[in-house]
């Protein structure tokens, strides 16, 4: 198996940012990384340059003491690298004595299909707590690669 070598990755993260944005003109695709350090850990300067510089990330704190302002915090952050579509990802009760730092990626889409999906009605959707519910699907019958 091949490996890339730590010291390239930063640079190669980076190179995969700018790709994306150029290969996909007419298109909006936005990647986003976040990290939300707990505020009595402080982050040194050098290594929030790093993350900004290489991996275009934003980095936020937050108090762990207010459970309902740290959980918005990010979900803000989520909506607004989400177009909205994403609004309310992590709870109050996410953010306990033991969090120290969130980790967030967003990934943002929006273009036509090539091929379209047709509805294919609703299905019944089993949810982690065991609960059913029912749900609109989509189908398609095609080779997508």
């Amino acid at each position: 198996m091949n490996t890339i070598p730590d010291e390239r990755l930063p640079n190669l993260m980076k190179k995969s940012f700018t790709n994306v944005a150029l290969r996909h003109t007419g298109q909006t695709i936005r990647l986003a990384n976040a990290i939300f350090v707990r505020d009595e850990y402080p982050v040194k300067q050098p290594y929030i340059d790093t993350l900004r510089t290489y991996y275009k990330s934003a980095v936020k704190t937050f108090d762990v003491r207010n459970s309902t302002a740290a959980s918005n915090l990010v979900n803000r952050w989520v909506a607004s690298n989400t177009e909205n579509r994403i609004t309310d990802l992590v709870d109050p009760s996410a953010f306990t004595e033991l969090t120290r730092l969130v980790l967030v990626n967003a990934i943002y889409f929006q273009a036509s299909w090539k091929h379209k999906f047709s509805a294919a009605g609703e299905k019944q959707f089993q949810l982690a707590n065991g609960e059913s519910v029912m749900v609109p699907f989509m189908h398609l019958r095609k080779m997508l690669y």
